[in-house]
């Protein structure tokens, strides 16, 4: 009953801020990349020319418990934010560059995830639609070949956004591409604005990686109450959120991560688009919502591990019932905060 009541709470908050400064997947932009930094938090990436050319292949959970039997099982997910270009092909090279400066930094990474549509910008003043019927593509396609030769000579997971071409709708797409280049799962951001996009059909998108269940969403999707509960209901390990957000407060990270009840990786893109400002806002958080690891300002590559082992389901159950006395002190913190910008502003 009190999940149930903070999850109303929840709703009406993400409804009246919907179009506010705290959650903004917006549909607008244009604008030029800025230079590619594939910068850490907990451990920085060399800035140099180096790659990932020699690098093993990742081993796998299980592979890692197999050698160190004493050990907890996890998985090392990377969220990288970079700067898009227009044309898909240069900001394809980009990507390439962060996941092989990554992977050769951190060879343990088993997942790289990207953030939305970031193939191209999110927007064009005026042409928005034009420009996206001209970088839309199917899935598979180009842009999928390009990455699954990349997973597979890596051995790594990649996940990203691009804008699909489906017959005469374009769709706001995220997808997981496996080590073996297989596409693993495909995504379509159900909670548009831009109507330059088709909506998606309002389903949870899971997929099993390394023992670990992982969900994949797309920025404003996780207003849905229902996709919400499903995650929950699913016991989800990971979620994975691919960000067009140019806001620069976690709260609404920790107040989300909160209500998945796992862990949640975000990322986002940075630099100006038009009269948009990007600014790379990314964030990890735990189970408990609480905020693990975030940048803004930047590009950058946050690296956390993940331990696989499942909480028990009393632990979860306690978890779960401390779920609204966390979202209420949240949602003060963030009407506080809101009023004494307003009073000093």
């Amino acid at each position: 009953m009190k999940v149930m009541l903070a999850l109303t709470l929840f709703g009406a908050v993400m409804q009246s801020i919907a179009r506010s400064d705290t959650l903004r997947c917006v549909a607008s932009a244009g604008g030029s990349g800025g230079v590619l930094s594939a910068l850490g938090a907990t451990r920085t990436v060399p800035p140099d020319e180096r790659t990932a050319e020699t690098a093993s292949k990742q081993p796998t959970a299980e592979e890692k418990t197999a050698r160190n039997p004493t050990s907890t099982p996890s998985i090392t997910i990377a969220s990288a934010t970079v700067t898009p270009d227009l044309e898909p092909p240069v900001t394809r090279a980009r990507m390439q560059e962060v996941i092989e400066r990554t992977l050769y930094a951190h060879p343990d990474v088993r997942l790289i995830l990207f953030g939305e549509v970031i193939l191209g910008w999110f927007g064009k003043k005026g042409e928005t639609r034009a420009y996206h019927e001209s970088i839309a593509e199917p899935v598979p396609g180009p842009s999928t070949h390009f990455f699954a030769n990349l997973a597979r000579k890596h051995g790594v997971y990649i996940s990203f956004g691009l804008s699909e071409q489906d017959e005469d709708a374009i769709y706001n797409t995220q997808i997981l591409l496996s080590p073996g280049g297989e596409l693993v799962a495909k995504h379509r951001k159900f909670w548009v604005f831009n109507p330059t996009f088709t909506p998606g059909e309002r389903v949870l998108t899971t997929a099993e990686v390394d023992g670990a269940k992982l969900a994949i969403l797309v920025c404003a999707d996780v207003r849905s109450l229902a996709l919400l509960r499903q995650i929950r209901r699913e016991n989800v390990d990971v979620v994975l959120a691919g960000l067009a957000d140019y806001g620069t407060d976690t709260t609404t990270s920790r107040l989300i991560g909160t209500f998945f009840d796992a862990w949640a990786f975000t990322a986002n893109r940075f630099g100006k688009e038009d009269s948009i400002e990007w600014h790379g806002l990314t964030t990890i958080t735990d189970p408990w919502g609480r905020l693990v690891q975030s940048s803004v300002e930047g590009e950058c590559v946050l690296i956390q591990e993940v331990p696989l082992e499942r909480d028990s389901p009393l632990a979860r159950f306690f978890r779960r019932m401390l779920t609204p006395f966390r979202t209420v002190g949240l949602i003060l913190s963030m009407l506080v905060r809101k009023a004494w910008s307003s009073l000093v502003g």
